[in-house]
């Protein structure tokens, strides 16, 4: 009975240690090493970056290998791979994206790694990040970096009009009489030749911004229900119409996007432009720009001072094989080298305070006002999560479009928004 029991064990083990060693892959049986699957939404010179990255990792670290899968849509790609039963065991979210994914119980609480690394402290990066990458008071996201939405100006327009930059004490109205003398018909044909400001307002992170500013809010704290039909977001989408359809200051769509196959950030960058909010990641183009100055200030202001910010950061998949080893490819993504290499590539501010001051100083090298984007993180929100992905920000976009085109009012867009967002709430 005992020697038969003892074979059971023995074949037990054998099978088990079958499944262990499977699961580790050809290669790592071959180089020893420990592989790990990155997927992230890299393109161009962000995937050299990317392996730029790796490979100081690897030297680190040389008995774990890393594997880049670069997807221009990557959250889906992570969910075909998860389905597929091999999920990569690290991947790339922006901050709304990480949620749905951690409410489907997918994603490893990274505070599992945090409360046992003694080298690693959260404090070290924007708490306001810190709060964001929590559900249900876990962390299941990483910043690496990020942006606030700041408005980028033509310096040589300004200076033509004879006006004053923009600065901090502005609210619409400075910002609205602005953009109104820095529109003009310059050949006389009738037709607007350059804006005062660049629009794009309809952006998912762009108008939450005017909302907030005007005392407004997409959904109720606990979020649980929307309160877009509200009398501040309807004044508030109502403004951003007007820019378009009142004022003519901000392209309509047919002057916009689809004018001579120039977007807004085309627009601005070709000095058709003078104002636009946009984010630091605009930066590197922009700084190819020599036919006029340009530089940056706070976004202008109402009832209160607020911006919206876009990160990006890394996540473990539950399905790692390796999940310590992915821990430590995510610290060094996040870390001072990986702040240091992203910086120096031109991708947006580190999400890694103490990195951050290195970056915004360059004596010489446009943006001159670089440090504003660390004054607008102290008052940065992320763009409401229920918005992204899938068919309700299929379904609000297309409310933002058919206000611009005239089959919505504004407040007939607030109120079927509300609609559509409590419908989608409620399931």
């Amino acid at each position: 009975m005992s020697t038969h029991k003892n074979l059971m064990q023995v074949i037990v083990l054998a099978v088990l240690a079958g499944f262990v060693f499977s699961g580790c892959g050809k290669k790592e049986l071959e180089t020893g090493k420990v592989k790990l699957v990155l997927v992230d939404a890299l393109y161009g010179k962000w995937i050299e970056l990317n392996n730029k990255i790796i490979k100081e990792f690897e030297k680190e670290y040389p008995n774990i290998e890393v594997e880049l899968i670069s997807a221009p849509d990557y959250p889906q790609k992570v969910q075909t791979m998860i389905t597929g039963g091999e999920p990569p065991d690290i991947t790339y979210f922006q901050i709304e994206e990480f949620r749905p994914f951690a409410i489907r119980g997918v994603l490893m609480d990274l505070n599992e790694f945090i409360r046992k690394d003694k080298e690693f402290n959260p404090k070290d990066y924007y708490s306001f990040m810190i709060e964001d990458s929590k559900y249900e008071n876990k962390i299941y996201w990483m910043p690496a970096y990020f942006s606030p939405v700041a408005l980028f100006y033509n310096k040589t327009l300004f200076d033509e009009a004879g006006l004053e930059y923009p600065n901090d004490k502005w609210t619409w109205k400075e910002f609205l009489t602005a953009a109104k003398k820095l529109t003009k018909d310059k050949d006389g044909d009738g037709r607007t030749d350059q804006f005062g400001f660049g629009g794009g307002l309809w952006n998912t992170h762009r108008w939450p911004i005017m909302v907030w500013q005007n005392g407004g809010e997409i959904f109720n704290k606990d979020g649980t229900k929307c309160v877009m039909d509200s009398k501040e977001a309807v004044e508030s989408i109502q403004f951003c119409y007007d820019l378009e359809h009142k004022y003519n200051v901000a392209p309509k769509i047919e002057e916009g996007e689809q004018a001579k196959g120039q977007d807004i950030n085309q627009m601005f960058s070709s000095g058709r432009i003078a104002m636009l909010f946009t984010t630091r990641y605009y930066v590197p183009v922009l700084r190819q720009t020599k036919d006029f100055q340009w530089d940056v200030a706070p976004v202008f202001h109402q009832k209160r001072r607020s911006t919206c910010y876009v990160a990006g950061g890394y996540s473990i998949l539950k399905g790692s094989k390796h999940p310590e080893e992915a821990w430590k490819f995510v610290k060094f993504l996040v870390g001072k080298t990986g702040a240091r290499l992203s910086a120096e590539a031109g991708r947006a501010l580190p999400a890694l305070k103490s990195i951050v001051e290195e970056v915004v100083i360059h004596p010489g090298i446009p943006p001159e006002n670089d440090k504003v984007f660390i004054e607008l993180a102290k008052y940065s929100r992320s763009a409401p999560d229920m918005m992204i992905g899938g068919d309700v920000l299929s379904k609000l976009n297309m409310q933002f479009e058919y206000m611009r085109i005239g089959k919505l009012t504004p407040e007939e867009l607030c109120k079927k928004f509300t609609e559509i967002a409590n419908t989608s709430l409620k399931k």
